[in-house]
């Protein structure tokens, strides 16, 4: 059975059709024929941007401009609640629908399904079908108009606007109005000659235009001086100049230099159009100036929704007389009955509307969002219920469309109206206090949201609100995994082991009544503790229990946590098969596609890097950029940085690797963060990189740094830390601390099912026999090791170490025929092919080995070649004795070579000394 939730998401696809309607403008208006000539005809794949601030006359300017070129435009008038990626898509496209149905067809359906996290799909879906279309009979293009795009100020919307405009058909020309100039690479498409843009200069009126402007006003009465002083005070604002001319109209010809008016032009601040908006208003009939100040607080009404809140039965009369003075007042076009008033004129009115009583304002809030309510308008009608400081009413409107939204799809708006409310609402609302706990936690700011929470447990616990069963569970499974996630992360393992020990049991035994928040924390808790084997075990019945009742939370958890195991217990068919079904699930009941990305796609983004295919590691990590991209975690966002930054280190991109890790770094906030807690310290990570570029002193001096901790720290998280830091200990000839944690790691994890694991220590126990020169002990770790990762076809873990690896598994005797099988892969992915190769594939693996080297180890090997000793190397590059001898070490491994005249030789071959 849907949701509630889904229900109300299905039904806010239902566009407001006021927002296509181009606005009416006077048809008597000064013509602006050079400014014509400017925007031009429409061209195909063009863009005009007209940039400049409030009042300067771009919509006027895309109106006239439309009309003399006889053009049908598709319009689209953006507010301030656009900025959700979904709702500006659904407009834009429904905007390009109503022009032509058959042009956007697939791209509408798509809409129905598509995730925040996926647009770009929708962008590409919306190029082609634009490219389809022919035009009919017409040779011009469709031209889009984006009116206000200043509100816009949401980073995905603009990169999917960009990534229009960088691929914008040639059926389409685009027009862009705003206050800013928007973040979409102008200046690059102005090179490109793809972009024409109006600014407030061009817009300002020249001289000869603030003449035509008074003339038609005044029939002439004005006076040159007039003009003169009208254009050096406004500097041509056409705003300021129409308000003036207002303000003069009413009492001819007090447009003198030493006049009230004319000395507050001298400075166009906001008291200034304040002034001149009273000098306008004072002037109106006391029907009619309260009849503009109590409208101000509507964003947009019509004459129908006037009548209600004012019981009223002549708005429309009123509102003819505001057309009739020309007074800031317009009308969208082909609907008479909705209107708006120019904004600024909005302001000036709110001003004064703010001035009458507090109980007259509340009031009048109070009726607006009843009406706005009875029409279906609920975020307007939130809006005025908390104007009013009707806290009940806007609470009960606040959950009723935001509990399932935020906890679903992390709704930014739903968040925003959350925070307008006084604490003291949200005390004996369990569903808002939940909402608000998310919030905290989505971003990073984690241990406020305990206080959250206890309140909940307290209304449940005394029934102080009625709700149903099915809301209490769902209520205490959400507070229950929040509970888990705080103790770990906040240091204290057994704090969450007290958590869920009592309910552990009762999970082992297939209790069936068993909470499910409370089943999802001792899986987590599992997690934490590296126990893959119970996690596979005992995941798949509670996932399937979670579906059956539709709770996506806990079923989003269960998915991501135990397609993780499944990878790190060996299994990697069965955990891209386990996020896949899921998918499916979430595709099947209708909710946001956006939840099966995330954790899915961060673990797949391993996996494929695990697996070597690098051509999927791409695409997941723009999936999972354009899922961070908008409304995701910063923690999340951090961690996807660090994943990919550790795949590229495969693939020895370094210096992409740093930058975000660097990135990353800044996303983790000070305070706690799930994210960050997940998550080995962006310092192991540099390490790492360092290492891998062989700047060995920096792992070092981190090793040394960190060793006392990790050695008393054996929970699993630590894991990737205690990997690097055997690494350090081989390099440092520490062999004995170097076996008691490899012996450490491959006991826990071969107890608790992490093959993974086991062959990660497997593979540094083969790296630290070939420092002791033992064959045989290599010969057993990498044995072990290749038949535990046979059976899961894990590559890397050996890919990563190959100059070592690739040799010692050629030379393993007597392996059965999976196994062969399993070598010749490895060697295939490696690229090294044994036996004899021909000239071609012989310069490749030169290449490869002479691009393995590290800048600091060529200048070794030049020294070597010189004949420097150790000592006199270390001095020459102001190094330690200790790090020029691990350079020289592992620049031995590299070349496959044990002694200096072998490694000149090899360095020779392989073109390291070649000019």
């Amino acid at each position: 059975m849907e949701s509630d939730f889904y229900t109300k998401e299905k039904m806010s696809i239902m566009l407001l059709e006021t927002k296509f309607l181009v606005p009416i403008i006077p048809s008597q208006l000064m013509q602006r024929q050079r400014l014509f000539a400017r925007l031009g005809n429409p061209k195909s794949g063009h863009i005009s941007l007209l940039q400049a601030p409030p009042g300067y006359g771009k919509t006027t300017l895309i109106i006239q401009w439309l009309s003399a070129y006889e053009l049908q435009p598709i319009w689209l008038s953006l507010d301030g609640r656009d900025n959700d990626v979904l709702r500006f898509w659904r407009y834009l496209v429904g905007a390009i629908q109503r022009s032509a149905e058959q042009i956007a067809s697939k791209s509408q359906a798509l809409l129905l399904d598509i995730s925040p996290h996926h647009i770009d799909q929708l962008v590409e879906m919306l190029v082609n079908e634009l490219l389809m279309w022919n035009g009919g009979a017409s040779s011009v293009p469709l031209v889009l108009v984006l009116d206000d795009y200043h509100v816009i100020n949401n980073a995905q919307i603009h990169d999917t606007m960009a990534y229009f405009f960088d691929n914008l058909p040639a059926s389409i020309h685009v027009v862009l109005a705003s206050r800013t100039q928007p973040p979409l690479f102008i200046e690059r498409r102005k090179v490109r000659d793809q972009l024409v843009e109006v600014t407030s200069v061009e817009l300002a009126f020249i001289a000869e235009e603030t003449a035509l402007f008074l003339k038609q006003r005044f029939s002439g009465a004005v006076s040159e001086d007039s003009v003169f002083v009208l254009q050096k005070r406004t500097e041509g604002w056409a705003a300021a100049v129409q308000l003036a001319v207002l303000s003069m109209q009413r009492d001819l010809p007090m447009a003198k230099e030493d006049s009230v008016l004319t000395r507050a032009l001298t400075d166009l601040d906001e008291e200034v159009i304040r002034y001149l908006f009273d000098e306008v208003i004072s002037g109106l009939s006391k029907e009619v100036r309260d009849f503009v100040i109590d409208t101000s607080p509507l964003a947009c009404f019509s004459t129908e929704l006037l009548d209600s809140i004012f019981s009223i039965k002549n708005s429309n009369e009123l509102i003819k007389q505001l057309k009739e003075k020309n007074l800031f007042i317009q009308s969208l076009h082909g609907e008479a009955d909705w209107y708006r008033f120019h904004e600024l004129f909005r302001e000036a009115l709110l001003f004064q509307f703010d001035k009458k009583p507090v109980n007259v304002r509340h009031e009048l809030h109070a009726k607006a969002a009843a009406a706005f309510n009875a029409i279906e308008h609920k975020e307007e009608a939130i809006e005025h219920y908390l104007a009013a400081e009707q806290w009940q009413r806007a609470s009960e409107l606040v959950e009723d469309i935001s509990y399932g939204r935020v906890l679903g799809s992390e709704d930014s708006l739903s968040e925003s109206l959350l925070d307008k409310l006084p604490e003291n609402e949200l005390q004996n609302r369990p569903k808002l206090l939940l909402i608000k706990a998310w919030s905290l936690f989505r971003s990073n700011n984690i241990t406020p949201a305990e206080a959250y929470l206890d309140r909940i447990e307290e209304i449940i616990d005394t029934n102080l609100v009625e709700m149903t069963g099915d809301e209490r569970k769902q209520l205490l499974s959400h507070v229950a995994v929040y509970r888990t996630q705080l103790a770990h992360i906040s240091g204290d393992p057994q704090g969450a082991r007290r958590l869920i020990a009592d309910h552990e049991s009762l999970l082992q035994s297939s209790h069936q009544n068993e909470d499910l928040g409370v089943q999802l924390g001792v899986v987590i808790d599992y997690f934490v503790r590296g126990d893959m084997t119970n996690i596979i075990k005992y995941a798949p019945a509670i996932l399937s229990k979670a579906k059956r009742e539709n709770n996506q939370f806990i079923a989003l958890s269960l998915a991501q946590t135990l397609g993780m195991a499944r990878y790190y217990g060996g299994d990697v068919s069965g955990a891209f098969e386990c996020f896949a079904e899921f998918h499916r699930w979430v595709d099947s009941v209708g909710t946001d596609p956006g939840l099966a990305v995330g954790w899915s796609d961060i673990c797949k983004l391993d996996m494929y890097r695990e697996t070597n295919k690098f051509e999927n590691v791409s695409e997941c990590w723009r999936n999972l950029r354009n899922h961070t991209g908008s409304a995701a975690m910063p923690g999340q966002k951090a961690l996807t940085d660090i994943t990919y930054a550790n795949a590229l280190m495969g693939a020895r991109r370094y210096d992409e690797a740093d930058q975000l890790l660097r990135a990353a770094q800044e996303d983790f906030s000070d305070h706690l963060s799930f994210w960050s807690f997940i998550s080995p310290p962006i310092s192991m990570f540099l390490a790492k990189l360092a290492f891998s570029q062989g700047k060995y002193e920096v792992l070092i001096k981190w090793a040394d740094q960190e060793q006392s901790r990790l050695q008393e720290i054996t929970y699993y998280r630590s894991e990737e830390e205690r990997f690097l830091l055997i690494r350090a200990y081989i390099l440092q000839d520490k062999f004995e601390l170097a076996r008691q944690l490899l012996t450490f790691i491959v006991e826990d994890s071969e107890r608790f099912g992490r093959m993974l694991s086991s062959i990660r220590a497997l593979v540094l126990g083969v790296l630290m026999c070939e420092r002791l020169q033992d064959s045989m002990g290599a010969r057993r770790y990498l044995l072990k090791a290749i038949v535990i990762g046979e059976s899961a076809g894990y590559c890397r873990v050996f890919l990563d170490d190959w100059l070592v690896i690739g040799p010692l598994l050629q030379r393993l005797r007597g392996l059965n025929a999976s196994l062969l099988a399993y070598r010749g892969h490895l060697e295939k992915q490696s690229m090294f092919q044994s036996g004899t190769v021909d000239k071609h594939e012989l310069h490749r693996e030169n290449n490869k080995v002479k691009e393995s080297l590290t800048s600091r180890e060529v200048e070794i090997l030049w020294l070597i070649k010189q004949g420097l000793k150790n000592a006199e190397i270390a001095d020459r590059l102001s190094i330690s004795s200790n790090t020029a001898k691990v350079h020289i070490r592992n620049l031995y491994e590299k070349l496959m070579v044990k002694s200096r005249t072998q490694a000149v030789s090899k360095a020779q071959e392989v073109g390291v000394f070649s000019k």
